[in-house]
């Protein structure tokens, strides 16, 4: 049985270049913060700078995690996303 995915946004990036690097906008509540991240999709968490998370206004000391939908054509350069709980 074919299964069937559909994602709000497509990131193009580079494959010649080593890793999978993308634009991402971090927001908690009213304020965000923009950074590039690599991505590591066999990785069980997302690190970021201790700034991004204090530009935010997070309790960095107590950890925060949330889900993400992830799509990976790595031969193609392309990477989807979605939030976890997110219909699309």
């Amino acid at each position: 049985m074919a299964e069937t995915l559909s994602f709000k946004t497509l990131f193009q990036y580079d494959i010649r270049r080593s890793g999978i690097t993308v634009p991402v906008r971090l927001e908690w509540g009213d304020k965000r913060t923009e950074c590039k991240a690599k991505v590591d999709s066999g990785s069980s968490a997302c690190i970021f700078a201790r700034n991004y998370g204090e530009d935010l206004g997070l309790d960095i000391e107590k950890g925060w995690i949330d889900r993400v939908r992830l799509g990976l054509i790595d031969y193609e350069g392309k990477l989807y996303l979605s939030d976890y709980n997110d219909p699309a």
